[in-house]
């Protein structure tokens, strides 16, 4: 009961890194649209969203 309670708080996801960590909080896991997306989409229409993404 007390983890899930604290679940909403938790973002550190156990990286030590403060690189490693704003790589994965702003960039891998952001849910804003990203300027390059569309291009990504016409150059790579075969690719999923998450392939998009992380490429």
């Amino acid at each position: 009961m007390i983890w899930l309670s604290r679940i909403g708080c938790c973002r550190g996801f156990g990286i030590q890194s403060p690189w490693a960590y704003s790589l994965v909080r702003y960039v891998i896991n952001e849910h804003y649209p990203y300027y390059a997306y569309e291009r990504l989409a016409k150059d790579f229409p075969e690719a999923d969203a998450v392939r998009r993404k992380m490429g």
